[in-house]
């Protein structure tokens, strides 16, 4: 953890006592807890986008939630059962798998996720990529509206995070730095 993050999260435990009690350190999750998992902490904005972006009946933000919910925080997910994601992700009817399918390919689309088969399963392996750079992408694009657009590049000022260099942008820089050694 870094110095600012400590400094916060210590100013944030000494007001939480005061306010809820000592005995708060027991009613809380932490990161120290078992099933604990770390998302984007724009993950509400994002979240918003999905409608913006697909509109209300075709909105992809409980699937992309569930998908976080089963990263180990190495940004891969097996798919193990689709029928089980497609009702964690607010699917019951009988055609739940369909729309879970749909939601996904929502995602991909976008750039959110890709994904890989496996055995005889379209949706086997998925890589959840950093929603920064599709957002960053999806911004320049001018996909998104303004609104948005300065509701979370505001959160991301609040909380202290920029965009990351695209891994285009990365391959380009490194070939060279390789051509300067001879």
């Amino acid at each position: 953890m870094n110095k600012r993050s400590q400094v916060i999260q210590e100013k944030q435990t000494k007001l939480r006592r005061e306010m809820f009690g000592e005995d708060s350190d027991d009613r809380i999750w932490t990161l120290d807890e078992k099933g604990f998992g770390s998302i984007p902490r724009t993950m509400s904005l994002i979240m918003s986008l999905f409608p913006e972006l697909c509109g209300k009946k075709s909105n992809p933000s409980q699937t992309y939630v569930d998908l976080w919910c089963l990263s180990w925080d190495g940004g891969l997910v097996e798919i193990r059962n689709e029928k089980d994601r497609a009702y964690a992700s607010g699917y019951s009817s009988s055609r739940r798998v369909r729309s879970w399918r749909e939601r996904m390919s929502e995602l991909e689309k976008l750039g959110f996720i890709e994904t890989r088969p496996r055995g005889g399963e379209t949706y086997g392996y998925v890589m959840l990529v950093n929603p920064y750079l599709v957002i960053k992408k999806l911004i320049d694009e001018k996909a998104v509206s303004d609104a948005w657009k300065g509701a979370f590049l505001g959160r991301m000022n609040e909380i202290g995070v920029s965009f990351p260099e695209p891994p285009e942008n990365k391959k380009k820089s490194a070939s060279k730095r390789k051509r300067r050694v001879i």
